[in-house]
């Protein structure tokens, strides 16, 4: 039995190489359309499917600013003023919330102070992020969504450096992009959902400035992650949809601190991350990585 379980996630891991190696492009039509259907479910904080993110803020907003604040003193970058910055330390601070779905990170990233625009490949995504956004008046002005991928945000970008896009000016997303990119990069739990994850990382590095940061949060790809994260949370306890997962697509830490490294950033050391069903909490660190973790890069100056 336990044999039969170790060859049948050996394939899959397998197909997960196939998978990434023939991709072209980090959408995935079927991924869209799942989160799509679910779309009204957004802000509903006791659904099944979007609940125990909700709660994940606990841990995924100090993550950011931790991992934010640690930037802007590398590069020495220090605001001369610093009031308000203990209610909102991310006062001023760029971010890019890559496949920021129905927001719920995003405007958790407001409220700190942070300037976010917000990137989805659903338009029944952005409907609802944007839509929701509008009710707080205290964050309305410093959240921006947008329809895109995040690899033709970052050619955008690339083109403006280079003089080489057309006469029409910069909008949206890239109009909103500071000189040089954003202070930080956020996408979590969204690289197991896309196709090729290399360009993924590729593309959300390109769109930092240098010294600034990517914060991303996924599911490593283990049997206890198969165990949690599919059979118990889908299959058994139903804590998210049957197939909200693909266990091929999941990335251990050494995979995904390798995608940092060739997309030319300098990737820390993961930090676990654990959800208690129970108690319905999150917590940060326990030392190995069982499940899901946290890993940031950050972009050299030069």
């Amino acid at each position: 039995m336990l044999r039969a379980k170790r060859v049948a996630i050996n394939a899959m891991a397998s197909r997960a190489v196939a998978l990434r190696a023939a991709s072209t492009s980090t959408q995935n039509p079927d991924e869209i359309s799942k989160f799509s259907k679910l779309a009204r479910l957004w802000w509903d904080e006791d659904s099944a499917a979007f609940g125990a993110l909700h709660r994940m803020n606990q841990v995924r907003v100090p993550i950011v600013v931790e991992a934010a604040i640690a930037a802007e003193a590398a590069r020495g970058d220090v605001p001369t003023a610093r009031s308000g910055r203990t209610i909102r330390p991310l006062a001023r601070t760029s971010v890019l919330d890559v496949g920021s779905g129905g927001g719920i990170l995003a405007e958790a990233l407001a409220r700190v102070g942070a300037i976010v625009t917000g990137l989805d490949a659903s338009a029944e995504n952005v409907a609802a992020a944007s839509a929701h956004s509008v009710i707080d008046p205290d964050i309305a002005e410093r959240v921006f969504y947008e329809k895109l991928l995040v690899e033709d945000l970052a050619a955008q970008l690339a083109g403006a450096v280079e003089g080489s896009v057309a006469e029409e000016p910069l909008s949206g997303a890239a109009a909103r992009a500071p000189a040089g990119g954003f202070d930080v990069v956020v996408s979590s739990e969204v690289i197991e959902h896309v196709n090729s994850p290399a360009m993924f990382v590729a593309a959300l590095a390109a769109c930092l400035r240098p010294g600034g940061v990517l914060v991303m949060t996924t599911i490593t790809r283990t049997a206890l992650s198969y165990a949690g994260a599919i059979f118990a949370a889908e299959q058994l306890a139903g804590l998210v949809p049957p197939g909200t997962h693909d266990f091929a697509k999941f990335l251990r830490p050494d995979e995904l601190s390798g995608l940092m490294v060739d997309a030319g950033l300098v990737p820390a050391l993961p930090e676990p991350i654990a959800y208690n069903p129970i108690t319905g909490r999150w917590s940060r660190g326990g030392g190995r990585v069982v499940m899901q973790y946290a890993l940031s890069g950050t972009k050299p100056l030069q």
